[in-house]
């Protein structure tokens, strides 16, 4: 749901040309800076040949730094990520950074954030509903003749957790 959700804003953000430069990088649970900063050096056209992760960092600011207007998305951070570390300056005005994480106590004030919006998952009729149009309706359209596939369906939106997608 998040990394969709993240995924569509930054197709919205190319269409409508509202940023010079995006770059968008999924950060798990063991951050790997190394990683991170080659994903968004790549979009941002930067080859690395320097091994160590503190000039990686510099260069990697310095790049950034050359857009007037950036949106860097930080997707599924589970926990603290120094910015500074990545090559990421939270000094740089005309760069925004979105992150997505499924910790809703993890502080992220660090990152700059002006606003933190917190998107609960589905209610259980929702999920269900969701789930029956993700499975072409197959499930809905099948009710009637068979009883078991509308137990197995309820059986997995309730696996599911809200989270229908997963």
């Amino acid at each position: 749901g998040k990394t969709t959700l993240v995924e569509e804003i930054a197709r919205l953000v190319i269409e409508g040309k509202l940023f010079d430069a995006l770059a968008m990088t999924t950060v798990t649970q063991i951050p790997n800076v190394k990683r991170i900063q080659g994903e968004i050096a790549d979009q941002l056209g930067l080859k690395f040949e320097e091994e160590k992760d503190r000039v990686r960092a510099d260069r990697l600011r310095r790049r950034l730094e050359m857009e007037k207007k950036v949106l860097v998305i930080l997707d599924d951070v589970w926990a603290k990520l120094d910015l500074e570390d990545v090559g990421i300056s939270s000094h740089h005005k005309g760069c925004k950074i979105l992150v997505t994480s499924r910790k809703d106590d993890l502080y992220f004030g660090d990152f700059g954030t002006q606003k933190n919006i917190k998107i609960d998952v589905l209610a259980k009729k929702e999920a269900r509903n969701f789930f029956n149009k993700m499975a072409c309706d197959f499930v809905e359209s099948s009710n009637d003749s068979d009883p078991e596939m509308e137990a197995v369906a309820t059986e997995l939106a309730d696996e599911c957790a809200g989270l229908p997608l997963a």
